[in-house]
């Protein structure tokens, strides 16, 4: 007869795979949900960066492309943010572009507390509509031609870019 003890052991187990699978379908639903309602070629743009370099979007072709959009007050933001930065990292092959919906001021005091290895740029009102930003963090992976192969909504799953990326 089992000791108590072992008992417990047993139904803690349970519940702990109990809860591997929840997390297993939760991050299979967050992997599939929709993302940005941009299709098709990307819009080109034009910003300057934060270091006051021009960016064009359309200048990126050739090179696989993460637009990731966020801001220093949004609390998903700083939870994803580590993820985006770990893949700019490991993966110099693909161009990560920060755009930021923040005041320039603000920007800058959190860039020089937590900078990122990737160019950042400020949001602007055309870009957020060009690519129909709702909510952030919003992140687009775009292939070497332009065209959105995928995008995200919210938090990312940890391995969500990399499998993603093209």
């Amino acid at each position: 007869m089992p000791t108590r003890w072992q008992r417990v052991q047993r139904e803690l187990r349970s519940w702990l795979w109990t809860l591997l699978l929840m997390a297993a379908v939760w991050m299979a639903v967050q992997s599939w949900r929709g993302g940005a309602q941009v299709t098709g070629i990307a819009p080109d743009f034009e910003v300057v960066d934060t270091s006051g370099n021009r960016l064009r979007l359309s200048e990126l072709r050739g090179r696989p492309t993460v637009l990731y959009f966020w801001a220093s007050w949004c609390t998903a933001c700083k939870l994803t943010s580590p993820q985006v930065e770990a893949f700019s990292r490991d993966h110099p092959e693909i161009t990560v572009i920060g755009m930021a919906s923040d005041e320039p001021q603000d920007l800058r005091g959190y860039l020089a507390e937590t900078p990122r290895s990737f160019r950042t740029a400020l949001l602007t009102a055309q870009v957020a509509r060009a690519y129909s930003i709702s909510a952030l963090p919003t992140t687009i992976v775009l292939d070497a031609t332009g065209t959105v192969v995928w995008s995200r909504q919210g938090l990312l799953v940890p391995w969500e870019l990399a499998w993603h990326a093209p």
